[in-house]
């Protein structure tokens, strides 16, 4: 389990915790001291094609925002609007872990998150993560290794944005081109 999530159930700060320890404190809680409360879900952002069998997609982050100040929803990021995601490095962008009270909660706000997170310049996976949320097996939990192999063919449909889903790009192309026309006269 990625830490945040275990911080987001545990209410504690783990990375804290390893820096007490390296400094040869004993750990502040036993096991049977640690509740959990809720449910959290993290998703990965990553500069990557989901339509190219996952491939890295390096490029300039042009635009990078993400949701501010949304309760119970935690952005990790060591990038910055117009960084350089490359090749020669992960190409992940963030992790969004989300908390709620129930898994339910916890999918929802984490899609809203991602409903917020704007990323310009480069591929990447948040409408294919946006997909994988939303597919009801994944909201029963009822997910498994082969659970985006098998699912992969429905999730690629659904993350395709909806003008390209109904074959109107070219239409979409001409009216973004048009408007910088416009406005570079």
């Amino acid at each position: 389990v990625e830490h945040p999530i275990t911080e987001a159930i545990t209410g504690l700060d783990l990375v804290q915790w390893q820096f007490r320890v390296a400094q040869g404190d004993c750990l502040p809680l036993r096991q049977e001291q640690i509740a959990l409360n809720g449910h959290a879900v993290e998703a990965r952002i990553y500069a990557e094609d989901s339509e190219a069998g996952f491939m890295p997609a390096p490029g300039q982050l042009e635009h990078l925002s993400f949701p501010l100040a949304m309760p119970n929803l935690r952005v990790d990021s060591a990038v910055r609007e117009g960084d350089a995601v490359t090749v020669h490095y992960d190409p992940m962008v963030a992790k969004v872990i989300a908390w709620g009270t129930d898994r339910s909660e916890a999918i929802r706000r984490l899609d809203e998150g991602l409903r917020q997170t704007h990323i310009g310049g480069l591929c990447n996976n948040v409408r294919f993560v946006r997909a994988c949320l939303g597919h009801e097996r994944f909201r029963l939990g009822d997910v498994y290794t082969d659970f985006v192999a098998e699912h992969l063919d429905q999730l690629l449909s659904q993350c395709k944005s909806p003008v390209a889903r109904e074959g109107k790009s070219e239409l979409l192309v001409e009216a973004v081109l048009a408007q910088l026309l416009l406005h570079r006269v």
